[in-house]
């Protein structure tokens, strides 16, 4: 089975990008693809991503233009 990132989001004054397959509500946590220093596959908790800010202040963001590719595009 080759599942599909469904949401993007990337640090816009930054280098990070994650791309969430899956989410649980209850741990908070989302599991997916991060690319940054290297680009790998686990899991990340979104308490932290909503509370990180970049230069300026600035959020990290979802990309709403973004189309969901397979998981192994992204790993490729």
């Amino acid at each position: 089975m080759d599942p599909a990132a469904k949401v993007k989001l990337f640090d816009p004054t930054g280098s990070f990008t994650w791309y969430i397959v899956g989410y649980d509500p209850e741990t908070h946590l989302a599991w997916g693809v991060v690319d940054g220093l290297a680009r790998e596959l686990g899991d990340f908790d979104m308490r932290e991503l909503v509370a990180l800010r970049g230069r300026g202040g600035l959020p990290i963001a979802r990309d709403l233009y973004w189309k969901p590719p397979p998981i192994s595009e992204l790993l490729a």
